[in-house]
């Protein structure tokens, strides 16, 4: 017989026993690919001169690695998991807007939820862009 595995994208695929990943090879290569990604993408953001830099760097890798497309496990953990999410800092921008919003900084506060949600949104969708036109071809 065959055994049906669910992706977490809910998509379903069959494998036969034999060629049903185990836990350990699945995770173990699950790690592997996002430890790879995630080393030069913490490196990267601690050489970035600031959040909003490395945050919308991160949103153009994701569109330019065609992450809104369908990609591969490996790629979504080597680029997306690993690489991306270790060089956006989600934490440090919120950081950032609780320090305005404790200064009473109420304009500082919104122009920069403006700003970076904006230039992430722009940032991503050139990506996406270029992704989309490059594999055209």
């Amino acid at each position: 017989g065959r055994l049906s595995h669910f992706r977490r994208d809910g998509r379903v695929f069959q494998q036969t026993p034999r060629e049903a990943p185990t836990v350990m090879g699945y995770w173990g290569s699950a790690l592997l690919w996002v430890a790879l990604g995630a080393i030069p993408g913490a490196l990267l953001r601690w050489v970035l001169p600031s959040t909003v830099v490395a945050n919308t760097l991160g949103c153009w890798v994701f569109g330019a690695a065609g992450l809104l497309d369908a990609p591969t496990l490996r790629r979504r953990w080597l680029v997306g998991v690993g690489f991306a999410s270790s060089l956006t800092t989600f934490s440090t921008w919120i950081l950032e807007l609780v320090r305005h919003l404790e200064g009473g900084q109420w304009l500082a506060l919104l122009v920069q939820i403006l700003r970076d949600g904006g230039l992430g949104l722009v940032a991503l969708q050139l990506g996406a862009t270029i992704h989309r036109c490059s594999i055209k071809r």
